[in-house]
């Protein structure tokens, strides 16, 4: 995940590609998270 991320962000993109990218990035961690601790 994270070598896709910094190709991704290593290739031409735009400044608000890049925020989505790791608002959504952000998103998805915080929702492992919460269910992690939703589990346990």
């Amino acid at each position: 995940m994270t070598l896709i991320l910094a190709g991704l962000l290593s290739s031409t993109m735009d400044k608000n590609q890049v925020i989505a990218l790791v608002f959504a990035f952000l998103m998805v961690s915080s929702m492992v998270a919460w269910g992690a601790t939703a589990i346990f």
